[in-house]
């Protein structure tokens, strides 16, 4: 570190120079970082909404039969729930993009824009 500090000052830098440059390094690093850890938590969302999207289809589709099969008023209950939960997962996916967003946002606000 002394030498770069010796190295960077012989070629016109100064030691807050070299600190600048290294800020700017971590906080790089630092948005990266971040940014992965985003991303992963974007993909566990969309994953999430894939899963209940199947178990959804999968039981409007049986309750759906049963309905037509039995005329049970009970059926449509279970489609109503399906529904639901697709609407919640929905809504869950859109929550983790916003906080991701957020997130995101505040952190370059912070680094003037990284």
């Amino acid at each position: 570190m002394a030498q770069d500090l010796t190295t960077a000052q012989a070629g016109g830098s100064s030691g807050s120079d070299l600190f600048k440059s290294a800020q700017q390094t971590g906080g790089g690093r630092a948005f990266q970082s971040i940014a992965q850890s985003i991303a992963i938590s974007i993909q566990d969302a969309v994953d999430n909404l894939r899963n209940v999207e199947t178990i959804s289809t999968t039981a409007t589709g049986v309750a759906m039969a049963q309905l037509l099969a039995t005329k049970d008023e009970k059926y449509v209950m279970v489609i109503q729930q399906a529904q639901t939960i697709m609407t919640n997962a929905i809504n869950n996916y859109k929550a983790v993009g916003d906080a991701a967003g957020s997130v995101l946002g505040q952190f370059t606000s912070k680094m003037g824009g990284a």
